[in-house]
């Protein structure tokens, strides 16, 4: 991998469920770190089931540096004002423990279609 290859700034987001004061829960999302990445978009045509993804058309690839936050499909990740759920790893990659690789699939509200 190059330098030049991680230009897109990605933000990461931990959920969790907070009190909302009425006896009940609400989720908020707490931003953990901003990030350099390589974001590639995943078009309708890829063939990406190896990640699980049935429709890949709304999905990004992710490749970050090591970092000490460790991923899971419990965070959220904001790129380009739009919010996806990890969806697939992280995976390392090439075994270098350097990189890591993940797919994020986009968050579609309700009112939005």
């Amino acid at each position: 991998m190059r330098r030049n290859d991680f230009n897109k700034q990605i933000e990461i987001y931990s959920v969790a469920p907070t009190a909302d004061g009425f006896g009940g829960s609400s989720t908020s999302a707490t931003l953990v770190d901003t990030l350099w990445a390589k974001a590639e978009p995943l078009g309708a045509g890829s063939n990406e089931t190896g990640y699980g993804l049935e429709d890949a058309s709304r999905s990004v690839r992710f490749t970050i540096r090591k970092n000490v936050i460790t991923l899971s499909s419990d965070y959220l990740v904001k790129y380009r004002g739009k919010t996806y759920k990890i969806t697939s790893g992280p995976v390392e990659l090439e075994f270098e423990n350097r990189f890591y690789e993940f797919v994020g699939q986009e968050l579609i509200s309700k009112s939005n279609g």
